[in-house]
C-alpha cells in the first residue's frame, strides 16, 4: 500500500496479465492428464521446464533451431515467445548461442504440476512420483515430451559403425521410470540405466530392434512432437527397410 492506494507487485501483475489470456480449461489442464496436450507438455516441462513456485512461473527455453516447435507449444498455452543470444557455458567453454523462450504465469497451474511431484529443483530430487499421474493410454504421450526436451536419436555415419542409440538425460528415478514403462509397453528387449555426471543419469537403448520399437511407440497416434527429432527416426525406419530389402545388414 502506497499513499493509502493498493499497489501490486510486479509477480501480481504478471499472473493478473497472463489470467486474463487463459481461457479456463488452460488453467486447469494439469489437473488431471486426460489428453495428448497436457500428456507431452508436462513431460516437456519435466525435461525442460523452469518452475518458480514463489511467482507462479512455468518457463521453457530452448535453440533457435526449434522455435517452430516451442512457437506451437506457445500457442497452445496463449503465451508469446521470446527470442534471445546469451553466452553460456558448454563443456567448461563460454559460448555465444541464439535461444527461444516463453513462460506461463498460472497458480493453478504451477500448483498442479508442483502436486504431481515436478519441483523447482528437478536435478537434484527425483521427480520419479510423476508417472502415477499419467494414465497408461498417455505414457507414451508424456515419455515423448522429455525425450523431446532432452532425448536424442543418434544415428552414425553407417561406414564407421552401425549403431542407432536413443538416449534420454534426467534423474535417476525418471531414468528408471522410463527404461521400466518402455520395456512394458514398447517390448524392448535390451537397454539400460546409467551414471551420467554429476546428479544426471542416461537410459540409453542401442538394438535396432529395441530402436524400432520404441519409435513406433513413442509416434503412433502422435500429434504433437518436435519434428527434426521424428524425422531421424523415420530416416532410421527408412534406412532399416532399405538395409533388409537390399539383404543387407544394419
Amino acid at each position: 500500500i502506497r499513499m493509502g492506494i493498493n499497489v501490486r507487485s510486479i509477480s501480481e501483475s504478471r499472473i493478473i496479465e497472463y489470467s486474463r489470456k487463459y481461457d479456463r480449461n488452460w488453467v486447469h489442464m494439469m489437473d488431471n492428464i486426460s489428453d495428448e496436450k497436457s500428456s507431452y507438455l508436462l513431460g516437456y516441462i519435466l525435461a525442460d521446464g523452469c518452475i518458480r513456485g514463489n511467482s507462479n512461473e512455468v518457463s521453457v527455453t530452448a535453440s533457435i533451431v526449434d522455435k517452430d516447435h516451442i512457437s506451437r507449444l506457445a500457442s497452445i498455452t496463449k503465451s508469446n515467445v521470446r527470442y534471445f543470444t546469451t553466452k553460456r557455458l558448454y563443456n567448461g567453454t563460454e559460448r555465444i548461442g541464439s535461444y527461444c523462450s516463453f513462460s506461463i504465469y498460472s497458480k493453478q497451474l504451477v500448483s498442479s504440476i508442483i502436486d504431481k511431484g515436478i519441483i523447482s529443483n528437478k536435478s537434484h530430487l527425483g521427480c520419479g512420483n510423476v508417472f502415477d499421474y499419467i494414465p497408461d493410454h498417455f505414457i507414451s504421450h508424456f515419455i515423448r515430451g522429455i525425450f523431446d526436451g532432452d532425448g536424442s536419436i543418434c544415428i552414425p555415419n553407417k561406414i564407421i559403425h552401425n549403431r542407432y542409440t536413443v538416449s534420454i538425460y534426467n534423474t535417476y528415478e525418471v531414468c528408471k521410470s522410463i527404461f521400466d514403462r518402455v520395456k512394458l509397453y514398447a517390448d524392448t528387449l535390451y537397454g539400460g540405466v546409467y551414471k551420467s555426471r554429476g546428479n544426471t543419469f542416461v537410459v540409453k537403448w542401442s538394438s535396432k530392434d529395441d530402436v524400432s520399437k520404441i519409435g513406433k511407440w513413442l509416434y503412433s497416434d502422435a500429434t504433437l512432437y518436435m519434428q527434426r527429432k521424428k524425422d531421424r527416426f523415420d530416416r532410421f525406419t527408412s534406412s532399416n527397410i532399405t538395409l533388409y530389402n537390399e539383404g543387407g545388414n544394419l
